[in-house]
C-alpha cells in the first residue's frame, strides 16, 4: 500500500495548546477577515506559531512555499465581506468572485480532490473532530468524484488520523477527502504548503515516521 501521512517526530506539539494559542492568535490578528483558505505571511503568527513553524522548517531543511490556515468556523465565517481579498477557488485553482466566502456547511471536506497549488503539505491541528478520518485514493481519476448528494463508490487506498503529537505531512498530490461525522464541530488548520513530493520529503528525512 502507499502511504500518504506520516509525522514530523523532530518537532512535538500539543493540541491543548495549540488550542489555547489560537484564541490568542484570533486576538492577535484583529479585523482579519477570514476565508475558508488563508494565505498569510509568518509574521502574521503570534510568537508561539512562528517557533513551531521555524522548527519545521529546521527539521525539514526546506523553506515553505506558503502559509495556510484552513478554516471551516461559523464564527470566522459567518459573515460574508464584499471587501474582502479572499477568494473562491475551483479544483483548477481558477478564481472565483471575490467576497465570496461564507459558512454553510464542510460538504467540500468530503469530495476527493488533489491540491492544485502544492505536492505535500504539513498540518497543525488545531481545532477539528478527532474521531473524523482523512481518506486517500492513490489511482483516483477526477471523473469518478460523484456529483454532490452521491455517494462515493470506490473505497479509499487508506484511511488515517492526524498525530496529535508532531505536525502532521500530507499527501495532497493523491486523490483525499475527509470522512465528515459532525458537520457542526469547527475545524481549523495551520498548514505549511511544499512543491516537493510527499516520498522525496520521508526518503531525505529519517525523522520522518509513517502513521
Amino acid at each position: 500500500m502507499k502511504n500518504n501521512i506520516a509525522e514530523i517526530k523532530d518537532v512535538s506539539i500539543n493540541i491543548e495548546e495549540l488550542r489555547t494559542a489560537w484564541v490568542e492568535q484570533v486576538k492577535f490578528a484583529g479585523n482579519y477577515s477570514y476565508g475558508q483558505r488563508n494565505y498569510v505571511d509568518l509574521d502574521w503568527f503570534i510568537p508561539y506559531f512562528q517557533y513551531l513553524l521555524l522548527e519545521t522548517e529546521k527539521a525539514l531543511g526546506i523553506k515553505p512555499k506558503n502559509y495556510i490556515i484552513q478554516v471551516a468556523d461559523p464564527a470566522l465565517l459567518g459573515k460574508e465581506d464584499p471587501n474582502s481579498t479572499n477568494v473562491r477557488r475551483n479544483a483548477t485553482g481558477e478564481q472565483g468572485e471575490q467576497g465570496s466566502y461564507r459558512y454553510q456547511d464542510k460538504y467540500y471536506l468530503t469530495i476527493p480532490h488533489t491540491d492544485y497549488d502544492r505536492a505535500s503539505c504539513v498540518t497543525f491541528p488545531i481545532t477539528y473532530n478527532l474521531m473524523e478520518p482523512v481518506n486517500f485514493w492513490n489511482d483516483l481519476a477526477d471523473e469518478d468524484v460523484p456529483a454532490r448528494g452521491k455517494p462515493m463508490s470506490i473505497k479509499p487506498s487508506q484511511t488515517s488520523q492526524y498525530s496529535t503529537k508532531h505536525p502532521t505531512l500530507i499527501n495532497v498530490h493523491n486523490h483525499h477527502n475527509v470522512r465528515v461525522i459532525d458537520k457542526d464541530i469547527p475545524r481549523i488548520f495551520v498548514q505549511m504548503s511544499y512543491d516537493e513530493h510527499f516520498d522525496d520529503l520521508i526518503k531525505n528525512n529519517p525523522n520522518i515516521e509513517i502513521i
